[in-house]
């Protein structure tokens, strides 16, 4: 009895004790889990961002450059913070500005350029965008800022002239038409175009078959594009915003990013014609293809972003120029048998709407003044079209033989060119303001805009 009586206390003091050491266990567990929540809460924590600069809504006329001044903190060190001005698409305008704090609460004050908005992405409202990265996830802070573009103003103008054989010069010219620099390169000029969003000059030329660009301020080469094998040859050429658009022998259109030349899109190749001229609706890209072994000719209607044809569409006509008219449709200048026409092509639809008869000559040259008003030359003298009202009056006879027409929408001017000169008149008055006289023959010119 005495030997179950000492196994009872025994076994009593032993289970007391373990409910003693599992109570204890189950205290300890609990400050554990605590600490650990809070430790990762603590980690999960989204960083404070105290954007002090720009203020709410300031404005900003671009280009500009905005200063951003910001504190940040946090439980711990992030592993970067972006910085970036954004449209409303949260597409940025300006480089991102990348930030590796090794603290837990940093402070500071950095500069971001912003250029001129491309129409593309003019898409306001505009942000002061952070994007911080804390744990491998991402947290967001905003500051809505009001952005808009500079005033475009003439700049001057360049011309292109081919001199000895296989020699060109470039010449630019200020806003006064007083020439202030030139530079020579290889080759002939077949055609040009210019951008006033990226502020260079494309220039394409035979012998050699490149497609070059300059700065328009400095006349500096910035980058250059061979023609496409197996028919090396550009046929045309012309921009839209920040894309240069060239035509190939090949029967092949490509884009290129018009700051760096970076090839960004390519037609259908269509091996048996050629694409010349270059047009752009809201949608489509269109241009008038010949016939590599004859002069039947045709408009090719591509989608504008995958480059895939869309439309061909037999065209009796020789094409001079072709200008975007509503939102998807085109007014072509064109000749035959020695006549000129305006024909209005619907490119979505596939279908001429209207063919309208201007002048019993060849039509040489056409530029726009607005959006119903065109000019266009016979080899010497100058008519006025209107789109709405079909109209057509001889405005200038010229003594010399006109080989281009250019406008200028903001100041109001006109230039007609022949080989050896270009005349700057003002509009519609055709009073002349100078005559710039040359040493080559004038292949193309140029207006320059900027900000």
């Amino acid at each position: 009895m005495k030997y179950k009586k000492n196994y009872y206390i025994r076994s009593n003091i032993l289970r007391r004790f373990n409910m003693k050491l599992s109570l204890f266990n189950f205290v300890i567990c609990i400050i554990l889990i605590q600490v650990i929540s809070c430790s990762k809460g603590k980690e999960n924590d989204p960083p404070e961002i105290d954007i002090i600069t720009p203020g709410n809504l300031e404005s900003f006329t671009v280009p500009d450059t905005i200063t951003v001044t910001f504190n940040i903190s946090t439980s711990q060190p992030v592993e970067y913070i972006r910085i970036s001005i954004d449209n409303s698409n949260l597409t940025s305008i300006s480089k991102n500005v990348f930030l590796y704090p090794d603290t837990n609460h940093y402070s500071d004050v950095i500069s971001i350029h912003v250029d001129i908005i491309p129409e593309k992405i003019k898409s306001p409202p505009y942000y002061v965008h952070f994007a911080v990265s804390k744990n491998s996830m991402l947290y967001h802070e905003y500051r809505e800022i009001v952005l808009k573009n500079s005033a475009i103003e003439f700049k001057g103008l360049i011309t292109i002239e081919d001199h000895s054989i296989n020699q060109m010069k470039i010449t630019r010219f200020n806003e006064y038409f007083e020439p202030m620099l030139f530079t020579w390169m290889n080759g002939s000029c077949s055609g040009s175009a210019i951008s006033h969003e990226t502020g260079l000059l494309y220039v394409t030329s035979t012998n050699p078959d490149l497609l070059r660009s300059y700065d328009q301020d400095t006349l500096g080469h910035i980058w250059t594009k061979n023609a496409q094998l197996p028919y090396p040859e550009f046929t045309g050429i012309n921009v839209e915003g920040d894309i240069v658009y060239a035509a190939y022998s090949t029967g092949r259109m490509s884009g290129f990013k018009g700051y760096d030349g970076l090839q960004i899109f390519n037609t259908d190749i269509t091996p048996d014609t050629i694409p010349h001229n270059i047009c752009f609706t809201h949608d489509y890209i269109v241009a008038n293809y010949t016939l590599r072994n004859s002069t039947d000719q045709g408009l090719v209607t591509f989608y504008k972003i995958t480059g895939h044809k869309l439309h061909v569409h037999p065209f009796e006509f020789n094409t001079v120029s072709m200008y975007q008219v509503n939102s998807n449709e085109l007014i072509i200048f064109c000749n035959s048998e020695n006549s000129g026409y305006a024909v209005l092509f619907d490119p979505e639809q596939n279908i001429i709407r209207n063919s309208i008869h201007l002048i019993n000559n060849a039509i040489g040259s056409v530029c726009k003044t607005d959006d119903a008003e065109y000019l266009f030359s016979t080899p010497e003298s100058l008519y006025r079209f209107s789109f709405e009202t079909e109209n057509v009056y001889k405005i200038y006879d010229s003594e010399d033989i006109i080989s281009t027409l250019k406008f200028d929408t903001i100041t109001n001017s006109l230039y007609v060119v022949s080989p050896d000169k270009t005349d700057v008149f003002t509009y519609p008055y055709l009073n002349l303001i100078t005559s710039i006289e040359s040493d080559g023959s004038i292949k193309s010119i140029e207006i320059m805009y900027g900000y």
